[in-house]
């Protein structure tokens, strides 16, 4: 099993910094978000990017009761998926945390429902990971997350 680790978490002054520190700290690649993209930097401490993340989804996203910010966040999440192709990322993580937290019933079915829109090819394309528990799209009928906890997607390009 390899490890990698989230850039905001290792930090750094500038891209190539963030790979040298995870480098340095033993890590085999490094998640970046979707808005930093860092792909000139991991060549040079010849470090993979396994996932990209959305971080900012975390403050709304493809459930989201307003359906401007779904709609934005779908558009985000294509994006994200062709990036991550481009950068031979295997994985997209889409959060379901803080304001973007599955609260209740209907946060699940505007979700379940963005992943059908945003996943329509064969399950094996595009998977989704709840809790751990990988599972076929789509997102099956859970219990409302209490509000201490929280949720990912992970989409596979």
């Amino acid at each position: 099993m390899k490890a990698a680790v989230m850039d905001e978490v290792i930090g750094g002054r500038d891209d190539a910094d963030v790979f040298e520190r995870a480098r340095r700290a033993g890590f085999a690649g490094v998640e970046v978000d979707l808005k930093t993209a860092r792909a000139g930097a991991r060549a040079s401490a010849g470090l993979a990017i396994p996932s990209l993340v959305l971080g900012e989804h975390n403050r709304g996203g493809i459930a989201d009761a307003d359906p401007a910010v779904a709609r934005a966040a779908a558009h985000d999440v294509r994006d994200a998926i062709e990036r991550a192709a481009e950068l031979g990322a295997d994985v997209v993580l889409v959060p379901f945390f803080l304001d973007a937290e599955l609260r209740d019933e209907a946060a699940v079915d505007r979700c379940a429902a963005a992943f059908r829109e945003l996943c329509p090819s064969p399950p094996s394309l595009c998977e989704n990971e709840c809790n751990g528990e990988a599972e076929s799209n789509p997102l099956p009928r859970r219990e409302p997350v209490a509000a201490n906890g929280g949720r990912s997607g992970q989409l596979r390009p």
